[in-house]
C-alpha cells in the first residue's frame, strides 16, 4: 500500500549509515512526487486533469428528443469508480490513471395509433408519417381525420391520405366518416332535401289544380322507393342517386263516336278504356200474300247490338286510330228476314263486337216470324204473332238498347203496316205486321235498326 506525504509518496526506506541523496542516521526516506491523471467523459461533462482520489462531478448530455440510458466505463484505473452508472448526473472518484466513461443516449419514440386507417407505429418527434384512412362502408364516405389524444399535426386533415408529423407524446388519432347524401327533388310537393341512402322521408303532395284530382308519384330520375305511390301523402326510401320524383294529377275525359273514322290520341294519354256497341238488327218482314184464308204471322223483331267494355287498351299519344261504327240492320221488305247490324270496331278485331241479329219473317202458314237474336246481355227481338184465320197478325217489337226502345212491331190494318225504325244506338227494328187474311198485296216492311257507337275513356294526366 503507497504511503504519502503531502503530494509525495514514499518511494523506498533504507536503513544503514550510507545515504542516497541525504544521508540521515537511522531509515533513509526516498520520495517520488505524484502526478495527476486524466478523466474523459464522452458525451458528458466532467472531463479533465485531477489527483489521484478526487472526487469528480460528471453529467451526460441529453439532447431534446433523446432518452437517458446510463454510464458506460469504458476505461479504469485502479482506485476508480462511478457512484452510480445509471442517474445522468453522479460522481466519479479519480484512481491511479487515466479513465474513460461514456454517456449513452437513444432517440425518444413514441407510439402513434391509428384508428380506422394505417400508419400505426413507434415514431421519434416530428417524423413524417404515412397515413391512409381505410375503404369507407357503403352508403359513407371519408370526411376528415381528428387527433383523440397526444400531439402532433396533419398535413391535411381532410384528405384520406396524407402525413401526420409527430410529437413528442404517444398519440391517438382517427379518420371520420360521414353518410353520402343525396339530393331528393319532390317537384308538385314537399320534401325534397339531402338525405342519406335509406332514409325514409314524408312527402305530401301538392293541391290537384281546378278539374284534376291526385293520380299517382313516379320517379323521373335516381333510385329508391315510394312506399305508396297511390297515396298523395306517403313516404319515400332513398337511394344512393340524386333522385327526382313527381305527384301527377288527372282528368277523366269520355267522348261519344258514332261515325267511322281515324281518331288521334290526345298528348299525355297512354291508356283508353272503351264501350263498344254494334248495330242493331233490322226488323223481319211479312211473306206475299194472294189472299185466302192463311193469314201470315207477323215478321220479329231485329235484336240489339252485341256490346262489351274493353278497359286499359295501350296507346301512344299522337297515334292515329280507325274506329268502325257498324250501321243499323236495314228492315226486310216483301217476306225476307231483317238484316244482320254492322260490327263496331276499336283500333282492330281484337276490339270488336257484332250487330244484332234480323228478325225473322212472318209465314204464309200463319206463323210469326222469329226475333233477331240480340248481343250478349242484350235484348232480343220479340217474336212475331202467328196469323188468325182470317185476321193479320201484329209484327215483334225489335230489341230495345239500354233504357231505349227498338222499333214498334207493325199492326195489320187490312194491310199490315211496317215495322217501327228503331230510334237508339244499337236498338232493333220492329218487325212488320201481316195482312187479313182475306186482302191480297205485298208484305209490310220491317223497320231498320239503329246504329252503333262507342264511348272512349280516357285520363289526361299532367
Amino acid at each position: 500500500m503507497p504511503i504519502y506525504q503531502g503530494n509525495s509518496k514514499i518511494k523506498d526506506l533504507y536503513f544503514g549509515s550510507t545515504s542516497i541523496g541525504k544521508a540521515y542516521y537511522g531509515a533513509i526516506l526516498v520520495y517520488d512526487k505524484i502526478k495527476p491523471v486524466t478523466l474523459t467523459v464522452n458525451n458528458g461533462s466532467g472531463s479533465g486533469s485531477y489527483m489521484p482520489g478526487t472526487i469528480v462531478p460528471v453529467t451526460g448530455n441529453l439532447p431534446s428528443g433523446y432518452t437517458w440510458n446510463g454510464w458506460t466505463i469504458n476505461v479504469s484505473s485502479p482506485g476508480f469508480n462511478l457512484a452510480s452508472t445509471s442517474n445522468r448526473s453522479t460522481n466519479a472518484t479519480i484512481g491511479t490513471g487515466n479513465s474513460t466513461i461514456t454517456g449513452n443516449t437513444s432517440i425518444t419514440t413514441y407510439s402513434l395509433t391509428v384508428n380506422n386507417g394505417t400508419g400505426s407505429g413507434n415514431y421519434a418527434q416530428n417524423t413524417n408519417v404515412g397515413i391512409n384512412a381505410n375503404t369507407p362502408q357503403s352508403g359513407y364516405q371519408f370526411s376528415n381525420w381528428t387527433r383523440t389524444s397526444g400531439s402532433g399535426s396533419f398535413a391535411n386533415a381532410n384528405s384520406a391520405s396524407t402525413t401526420y408529423t409527430t410529437g413528442n407524446t404517444n398519440t391517438v388519432i382517427q379518420a371520420n366518416y360521414t353518410a353520402i347524401q343525396y339530393s331528393l327533388t319532390v317537384n308538385n310537393g314537399s320534401g325534397s332535401g339531402n338525405y342519406a341512402q335509406n332514409t325514409n322521408v314524408n312527402i305530401v303532395a301538392n293541391a290537384a289544380p281546378s278539374g284534376y284530382s291526385f293520380y299517382n308519384w313516379t320517379r323521373t330520375s335516381g333510385s329508391g322507393s315510394f312506399a305508396n305511390a297511390n297515396s298523395s301523402s306517403t313516404t319515400y326510401t332513398t337511394g344512393n342517386t340524386n333522385t327526382v320524383i313527381k305527384a301527377n294529377y288527372s282528368t277523366q275525359t269520355s267522348i261519344i263516336i258514332d261515325t267511322s273514322q281515324n281518331w288521334t290520341v290526345p298528348a299525355g294519354v297512354t291508356s283508353v278504356n272503351v264501350f263498344l256497341m254494334g248495330g242493331g238488327g233490322g226488323g223481319g218482314s211479312v211473306e206475299f200474300k194472294n189472299g185466302g184464308n192463311d193469314s201470315a204471322g207477323g215478321g220479329g223483331g231485329g235484336g240489339t247490338g252485341y256490346y262489351t267494355t274493353y278497359n286499359n287498351i295501350a296507346v301512344t299519344p299522337g297515334q292515329s286510330i280507325q274506329i268502325i261504327i257498324g250501321a243499323g240492320g236495314t228492315g226486310a221488305s216483301n217476306g225476307g228476314n231483317g238484316g244482320t247490324g254492322g260490327y263496331t270496331q276499336f283500333l282492330n278485331s281484337t276490339y270488336r263486337v257484332l250487330g244484332g241479329n234480323g228478325g225473322g219473317y212472318g209465314y204464309a202458314n200463319r206463323a210469326g216470324g222469329t226475333g233477331g237474336s240480340g248481343g250478349f246481355d242484350g235484348v232480343n227481338g220479340s217474336v212475331g204473332k202467328s196469323g188468325a184465320n182470317v185476321d193479320g197478325a201484329n209484327g215483334g217489337a225489335g230489341g230495345g238498347a239500354g233504357n231505349g226502345m227498338g222499333g214498334t212491331g207493325g199492326v195489320y190494318i187490312g194491310f199490315g203496316s211496317a215495322g217501327g225504325n228503331a230510334i237508339v244506338y244499337g236498338a232493333g227494328g220492329g218487325g212488320a205486321g201481316s195482312n187479313s187474311s182475306n186482302i191480297a198485296g205485298v208484305g209490310a216492311n220491317g223497320g231498320n235498326g239503329f246504329q252503333g257507337y262507342m264511348t272512349i275513356t280516357y285520363l289526361t294526366i299532367i
